[in-house]
Order: structure tokens, then C-alpha cells, then sequence
């Protein structure tokens, strides 16, 4: 980071498709005092989730369309947060949320943000995840065939 700068906290928001995310993190963005750097992941070619966000969103949303973050878009990932920490002395931000699609398996995004060998890690701590659940989907998610799998780097309670 650029000197006296410290590490950016990055949180990964994930759930069911339709659980509420967005609608979480537009509530965290319009009652928050922090200014938040948004990446959203879009599934299809058509950023949908993004546009929700960044119409109550000054900075802007970073979106990550056609694929899958667990998956082929992981290099986009890795690019949005490149950029956003080359920027940062320009457009400052204090945290970095970024939300999946609710397809994403989020394992192999924990680990990535998790590995404090991988040069991102000079910019950004992985801050944790927050798993929205609708309560039509609860029980399904907490089957154990069907519960999110972590990366191996989770640790402490689940709220």
C-alpha cells in the first residue's frame, strides 16, 4: 500500500439468488459512515444487481459479468481489486464488499483472499463473509450437501 496506508478489509457477501443481497448492501450503503468500494458479480451479460447498487451509490460499482467468480471470473476479480488499489489515492475507499452471484460456490474466492502469499494481500485482508438466507431457502442451505463450503480459512461464529 501507499506509505502510511493500511491493508483495505474485504468482505464477500453471498447467498441464495433472490435471498437479499443487494438489497443488504444497498441498506449498508445508504446508513453507512464508511465509504465502501462495491464489486458485483453478474452471472449473465446483463448487470442487473449492479445497476440496483449504483443508482444509490455515488462511487460507483466495479461489475463482473459473464461468469462466475468461483470460476472464470476470478481473473476478473483479481483485475477489479488491482485497479481499485492502483486508484485508491484518487477515489479513497475503506472497505471493499463484494457481492457473488448467487450461483458461486465461494470456496475457491475465500481462499484466494485468504492467501497472504498472493500479492493482492500487500493492499487487502480478507475481512470475512456474510451469507444472506431467505427463510424459503434456510433449510436447504443448512443441509449439509448444500451448505457453502469456506476455503478452509473461516473462523468463529457464524451469525
Amino acid at each position: 500500500p501507499a506509505q502510511g496506508a493500511s491493508r483495505v478489509p474485504i468482505t464477500l457477501l453471498t447467498g441464495f439468488l433472490g435471498a437479499g443481497k443487494t438489497t443488504r448492501l444497498n441498506a449498508a450503503l445508504a446508513h453507512g459512515k464508511s465509504r465502501i468500494a462495491v464489486i458485483e458479480n453478474e452471472i449473465g451479460s446483463l448487470g442487473v444487481d449492479g445497476a440496483l447498487v449504483a443508482n444509490r451509490h455515488d462511487d460507483g460499482v466495479i461489475e463482473l459479468t459473464n461468469g462466475c467468480l468461483c470460476c472464470s471470473a476470478e481473473v476478473d476479480l483479481v483485475a477489479a481489486l488491482e485497479s481499485l488499489a492502483h486508484h485508491r489515492a484518487a477515489r479513497p475507499f475503506d472497505s471493499v464488499v463484494v457481492e457473488t452471484t448467487g450461483l458461486a460456490d465461494v470456496a475457491p474466492v475465500v481462499s484466494l483472499l485468504c492467501d497472504e502469499e498472493d500479492p493482492l494481500a500487500e493492499d487487502f485482508v480478507f475481512d470475512g463473509v456474510i451469507v444472506v438466507v431467505d427463510a424459503a431457502s434456510f433449510r436447504k442451505w443448512a443441509s449439509e450437501s448444500a451448505a457453502p463450503k469456506h476455503g478452509g480459512c473461516l473462523e468463529g461464529p457464524v451469525a
